[in-house]
């Protein structure tokens, strides 16, 4: 049997967890005219149309109040310790929230969603140890992220260089060493917040390394991150806590078999001839935030009430990911709405690269965009230069004067002398990084194994 301190821990963790679904679900809580997007896997999802495309309805908000009801009653059971109660309770808003964000429409924030969604998951899954499966899941979250890291990107770091402001409070110079660092914390240090000789320096670590980064994001994606964090680690912060009669730190196989699922999802684009931020197959399907420095322009031409219309987007923010599949969404959306053909083209730089067309759609309305098959409409390897990217911002729209564009006619930026050097040795570098992740994780795995033979 369990003891005070470890069922009052779960509870925290309910009452934490919650609080980011109140944080999640107020954004969407309200949001009329959603442009309804489809994942690659349900590409029928209108089928299912959302509540907002219902006229003069109160569907979508009523939806929400009954999300609500949960969130309250959740509460609710936590203060009153009713075990079984706000159990149900989280995993009725982990199931809806599985099923809105990643069933229903795509909206692009898996990333935020991922990194509550997942230790809450596996808090719900491992029932004989759930705080110790939320802690693992965090940890594997952080290594996951690292393989984000094994591209000319972070290892040239042009992602940041790139930036008109730069990579905040580090020199221009060491920008490459900082981005390289990166990926051994993430490979190495989300480990070692499951350990008691490394947790401690390694919690502060991931607090200091947050707080940083809403210099970038803002305070939306930390202080979900944060949250999770410091309910999960707070306790290193002692090291000689101790949980009296504790379960044993196992993991049933329904967390196996969940993290070998996300695993697999972040080796799975490894296994394609292609460039995967061109074509960015598995959007939405890991850990892919800062996963390259984009800018892009997407034009569509379409006729409507006999006269012909254009949309023209020229986005210069390196977060915005330019995904040839959302594109395609768009069209798609326009081609069922004004019943006419709906050309299509993107022009996109990577991480400083040229402009280059990936996409010139005659009529997208019959294109289909394949997770596991052949994209033909997608030019993965582009040669004709389109024009030249100048820096850019993480967020926020480019100043231009009018008529102007983010597409210059010549080159402006360029590599540092150490940037040179890593660019000429970039493919050795890419395969050292990443075979030693996958050394890592085989080696954790084993550790983990031979750590259970000694319990039984």
């Amino acid at each position: 049997m369990t003891n005070k301190i470890e069922n009052g821990w779960e509870r925290f963790f309910v009452f934490v967890s919650l609080c980011v679904f109140v944080f999640d679900y107020n954004k969407n809580s309200f949001a009329a005219n959603i442009f309804q997007r489809c994942w690659p896997h349900w590409q029928s999802c209108r089928s299912l149309p959302l509540p907002t495309d219902f006229p003069n309805s109160y569907a979508y908000t009523t939806l929400f109040a009954g999300v609500l009801v949960i969130l309250c009653f959740s509460f609710w059971a936590v203060v009153s310790n009713k075990k079984n109660f706000y159990l149900g309770g989280l995993w009725a808003l982990t199931l809806f929230k599985l099923f809105f964000f990643f069933i229903w429409r795509f909206q692009d924030e898996h990333n935020f969603v991922m990194f509550h969604l997942l230790p809450t998951l596996a808090f719900l899954i491992n029932k004989d140890n759930r705080i110790f499966a939320a802690q693992v899941i965090w940890g594997i979250s952080y290594f996951l992220a690292g393989i984000v890291k094994i591209s000319d990107g972070w290892i040239v770091g042009t992602y940041f260089s790139n930036l008109e402001l730069g990579l905040p409070f580090v020199p221009l110079a060491l920008v490459p060493l900082a981005t390289n660092f990166m990926f051994f914390a993430e490979t190495l240090m989300g480990w070692t917040l499951l350990s008691r000789k490394w947790g401690r320096s390694t919690f502060w670590f991931w607090t200091f390394f947050h707080i940083y980064s809403a210099i970038l994001v803002g305070f939306y994606y930390p202080i979900r991150c944060l949250a999770m964090l410091w309910v999960l680690f707070l306790p290193h912060l002692k090291p000689d806590f101790k949980l009296e009669n504790a379960a044993p730190r196992k993991l049933n196989l329904g967390t196996i078999l969940l993290i070998s699922f996300l695993v697999l999802l972040h080796m799975v684009p490894f296994g394609y001839d292609e460039e995967p931020r061109w074509t960015l197959r598995f959007q939405g399907y890991g850990f892919h935030m800062f996963d390259a420095n984009y800018q892009c322009v997407t034009k569509m031409n379409y006729t409507q009430d006999s006269k012909i219309k254009n949309f023209k987007s020229e986005v210069s923010k390196s977060r915005f990911r330019c995904s040839p599949a959302l594109a395609l969404e768009d069209a798609k959306n326009l081609c069922e709405s004004t019943k006419n053909a709906v050309s299509l083209s993107i022009i996109k730089s990577v991480n400083g690269s040229p402009f280059y067309k990936i996409v010139d759609l005659k009529d997208a309305c019959n294109v289909k965009f394949s997770l596991f098959g052949t994209n033909d409409w997608i030019n993965n390897y582009p040669v004709r230069v389109e024009g030249y990217p100048t820096p850019n911002a993480v967020a926020g729209v480019k100043k231009l004067a009018i008529n102007a564009s983010i597409i210059s006619d010549r080159p402006s930026l360029k590599l540092s002398p150490l940037q040179n050097v890593l660019t000429e040795y970039l493919k050795m570098i890419q395969a050292f990084y990443f075979l030693f992740w996958i050394f890592v994780i085989i080696y954790m795995t084993k550790k983990y194994y031979n750590s259970v033979k000694k319990l039984e």
